[in-house]
């Protein structure tokens, strides 16, 4: 039975993860975790990759266009047309890689997430997380040398004074850009010196619900009393233990037989389950998905269940005492006493 009620908490919070993860912000019950989620990382995939696909199509007409020059020479310098060629590929190329970064997290992110084993979806959220980061630098590396290829080409088709006109109006945009992203902008949506903007492990009083497994316990109201429940077992757990330790070392039919004796990591193990039970129902009970009685029931039960399995297996190594009673005193009541002489 707690067996069952174990891995039906587990799926339950398996279950509320997945809907953690997949939105900001879910019922009273719970608060925003995580500011980057699955579903946010593919929208910001989306865009980047809607706007790489619009500058790489601006490179691409750049580089077939057949221009009407404008110079008083016909036949323009080479080393304008090298640059201009250059920096137009160079653009196009960021912009593909960052098509195609965004396409595949777009794809195989969400993937991984839904469809991998247990913990893949904060596998999912960093790995999506990092590769953003890597997209990002290159759309606007995709930008920086579009409009660079734009300058090239104003010195390869119109004459000094306008190219060196549109040369000032671009490098004045650069650098009116670059500064706005990097004092306006970017502190507007920077996050606190003290928080970390690198999505972190889910943990719910130190179960990691993805994986099952415990790690890094925090302080709550619930862990004295699982604390205070787990050595009470254990106190319990230690006596039968020893009882079933003392009995044991006497041989028995079973030992004689050729039967292995016991072997206390089972025990242990048993343990170890019945402690995570009881944390387990203490966070229910804290999450208010128990009522105080039902959580009694279900502690005094888990108990229950592991002081019964323990006293039944020292219970079994228990060796049959030979009666060391004389036999004249059992056989005294089949003897009959000789009657007195008249």
């Amino acid at each position: 039975m707690i067996a069952a009620d174990r891995a039906e908490l587990e799926s339950r919070l398996k279950q509320l993860t997945l809907q953690i993860r997949e939105k900001e912000a879910s019922e009273n019950r719970f608060v925003p975790v995580f500011a980057a989620q699955v579903t946010v990382f593919t929208d910001n995939f989306a865009v980047l990759s809607t706007q790489a696909a619009f500058l790489c199509g601006l490179g691409f007409s750049g580089l077939t266009m057949v221009p009407s020059w404008q110079r008083s020479d016909e036949d323009p310098s080479k080393a304008y047309l090298l640059v201009f060629y250059t920096l137009a590929s160079i653009s196009i190329g960021f912009n593909i890689l960052t098509m195609a970064i965004s396409s595949w997290c777009m794809i195989f992110g969400p993937g991984l997430a839904i469809r991998g084993p247990d913990g893949s979806m904060s596998r999912a959220v960093a790995g999506m997380y990092q590769e953003r980061k890597w997209a990002l630098r290159f759309f606007w590396f995709g930008i920086l040398f579009i409009m660079l290829s734009s300058i090239a080409l104003g010195w390869l088709k119109f004459d000094a004074y306008i190219a060196a006109s549109m040369t000032t109006v671009f490098l004045v945009f650069i650098v009116a850009m670059t500064y706005y992203m990097t004092n306006v902008t970017r502190p507007r949506f920077r996050f606190p010196k003290d928080h970390s903007r690198r999505p972190k492990a889910f943990f719910v009083d130190g179960y990691d619900p993805e994986t099952g497994k415990f790690e890094g316990t925090t302080a709550t109201p619930g862990t004295a009393e699982t604390a205070s429940n787990a050595g009470d077992l254990n106190t319990n757990a230690r006596s039968s233990r020893s009882q079933s330790t003392r009995f044991s070392t006497a041989p028995t039919l079973s030992s004689r037989r050729g039967q292995q004796p016991t072997d206390f990591n089972q025990g242990d193990e048993q343990r170890e389950a019945t402690s995570k039970a009881l944390r387990e129902i203490n966070w229910l009970l804290g999450q208010g998905l128990l009522t105080p009685e039902e959580a009694a029931a279900q502690k005094a039960a888990a108990i229950r269940n592991h002081l019964g399995d323990t006293t039944s297996e020292a219970a079994s190594e228990r060796p049959s005492k030979p009666s060391r009673r004389p036999s004249f005193f059992r056989s005294s009541s089949t003897t009959k006493k000789p009657t007195p002489a008249a």
